[in-house]
Order: structure tokens, then sequence, then C-alpha cells
């Protein structure tokens, strides 16, 4: 059985708290000074909205390797004692730049950039990684949720083609969303039902966003079906936000920050 954290534990983590502070202030001087420093890189809405996404992408996927590296290498070990699962002042660290990151966006998108946060995909998805986050560390699964943010490789990509079109690869966003997102996903999802016979309910834990995954990436499909059969007109519009479709000839739908 789970050992459940009481509220006033998670909240009194230090490297958590101290964390989230510290990067919540850093993140915000980092886009002031990426802004103000760098405008003709960062000259439109949609480029700003994507610098924290960006870096955090990147910062997310870089740390989630070793906890990737440490998942498939112990497979034969129950999910609650593989060995990343007991790295604990790095993950509540990490955690707690997550959970910063998420605020940050939020409150930087309401003011710099508020046409770009969808009230789903923006501030609805923001708030439940959030909350997601502390509920997390009451149930040990902080180590999880670390793992699983190598799911922000397709993030970093969009983010790059975002804020430079140089960069952009809708086949490699696609690709590497369905290995993380979708195969990896059913595949933790499964780890906790074996992971955890004595609380089977935990597996919701991952499988809450599921969901939300597959509906954007089936979006992604049908809007890369509608750009081969019509033609994307080598327009910005004709892109795909990261699981979200946005704007095609046919089809216009909301973007996705996050």
């Amino acid at each position: 059985m789970v050992e459940i954290k009481s509220v006033s534990e998670v909240l009194g983590n230090l490297s958590f708290t101290a964390s989230f502070c510290c990067f919540y202030v850093l993140q915000i001087v980092v886009y002031s000074f990426l802004t103000t420093r760098v405008p003709k890189t960062f000259g439109t809405d949609k480029q700003r909205a994507w610098i924290l996404t960006g870096l955090n992408s990147a910062v997310s996927t870089a740390t989630s390797i070793p906890y990737v590296v440490s998942f498939f290498a112990q497979l034969h070990v129950p999910l609650p004692e593989r060995g990343f699962q007991q790295w604990n002042t790095s993950t509540s660290m990490f955690c707690g730049y997550f959970a910063a990151y998420l605020v940050a966006d939020i409150t930087l998108g309401v003011n710099f950039y508020p046409m770009q946060m969808g009230p789903s995909t923006g501030y609805f998805h923001h708030s439940l990684y959030t909350l997601l986050i502390p509920i997390g560390f009451m149930f040990n699964l902080a180590g999880t949720f670390t793992l699983m943010c190598c799911t922000e490789i397709p993030t970093l990509i969009m983010a790059m083609g975002q804020i430079n079109q140089t960069f952009r690869s809708d086949l490699l966003f696609g690709a590497t969303y369905f290995i993380t997102r979708i195969c990896l996903h059913v595949m933790i999802i499964q780890q906790f039902v074996v992971g955890y016979p004595g609380d089977k309910w935990l597996w919701l834990f991952p499988a809450s966003l599921f969901p939300l995954h597959a509906f954007w990436f089936g979006e992604w499909c049908l809007q890369q079906i509608r750009l081969r059969r019509y033609g994307s007109g080598g327009g910005e519009g004709s892109g795909v936000e990261e699981g979200v479709a946005v704007e095609t000839v046919v089809v216009s739908l909301k973007e996705r920050i996050g």
C-alpha cells in the first residue's frame, strides 16, 4: 500500500518550495530579458508565448533522460521499487521548477499574450498539471512524473518551429508525439497496474491525461490528412500547435500552449 503524505508535508518540502519560488522569479526575468534584448526574434505574441514553453520543454526533456534510462533498465522490477523513485532531492527540485513554469506561463499569458492562452489548452491544462504535481508528491509519484516529462520532446520540437520556422518539422513532431505521449504513456499505465497490486486505482494518475493526449494526436492526424489532400498553401497557419491542429485552408482550430 502506498503511504500517503499530508499537504503540510508536501508544502513543507524545502527542495520543492524553494525551487518553485526561485524558478518562478527566474522565468519572469528570463522572459523580460529575451523580449527586450532580442525583440526581432520574439516580435509576435505567438513567438513570445513559446519562450517559457520552449525553455521548459528543453529542461524537462534533459532532466527526464536518467529517469527514462533507469525505467527501461529495470523493467523487471516493480515500478514502486525502481531506482529513480528514490531520487528525492533532484526530483523535488525539478517538480518545483515545473510548477513554477506553469504558474509563470499563466501569469505572463494573462498580461502579455492572452490570445495565445486558450481556456482549455492553456488555463485548464496548466491548472490541471499544477494540481497533479503536489498530488504526485502525496502519493510518492514525483519520480514517475519526472519520468513522464520525456513527453515534452514533441513540445520542444514544436516550440522551436513556432519561434523560428526554419526548425519546423511536422512529421518529426508527430513521430515523437506518438512514441512518447501514446506508446510510452500506455506502457507506463500498464506498469502502474502491475506495479501497484494493492492500489489498483493509482493507474488513474497517469491515465487521467491520456484521453487528452490521444484526442490531440487524433486532431493532428486529421489535420495532416487535410494538408495532403488540399495542400498547405505554405503559410504560417498550415502548421500544427503541439497536440492540436491549427488553422489550415480548410479548418481553423485553437492553438495550444504548454
